[in-house]
């Protein structure tokens, strides 16, 4: 994928209920900004439809797509700039194929009529 490419799902996760679609190594992943609290959002990912939450016999698919971390506090700003940053050089390094398919979604989208 290209950097540009990146850029524009940067700007699509930023967008609440902003979604894309990619086609990595074989498997369908769709990221998702959704809700994870009352006053949280989040990137959701999904795998070939479902979200991986343990080891149930899927260390694959959770080494590849899900990022587990283990760090102290951090502020907000630095948070808010962190994830799909993060997001994009662990998929390039855990992956081989990645591919744009849809991106969807998100408060500025223009809608047809």
């Amino acid at each position: 994928m290209t950097d540009n490419q990146w850029q524009n799902i940067d700007k699509q996760l930023m967008r609440p209920f902003g979604n894309v679609k990619l086609r990595v190594d074989g498997y369908n992943i769709k990221l998702a900004l959704l809700p994870i609290s009352r006053f949280a959002l989040g990137i959701i990912v999904y795998v070939n439809g479902e979200i991986y939450f343990n080891n149930d016999g899927e260390e694959d698919i959770l080494k590849r797509f899900y990022q587990v971390k283990k760090s102290k506090a951090i502020s907000t700003q630095r948070l808010n700039k962190m994830p799909k940053k993060e997001m994009k050089r662990h998929f390039i390094k855990n992956n081989q194929v990645i591919q744009l398919v849809e991106q969807t979604g998100g408060q500025n989208e223009q809608k047809t009529h």
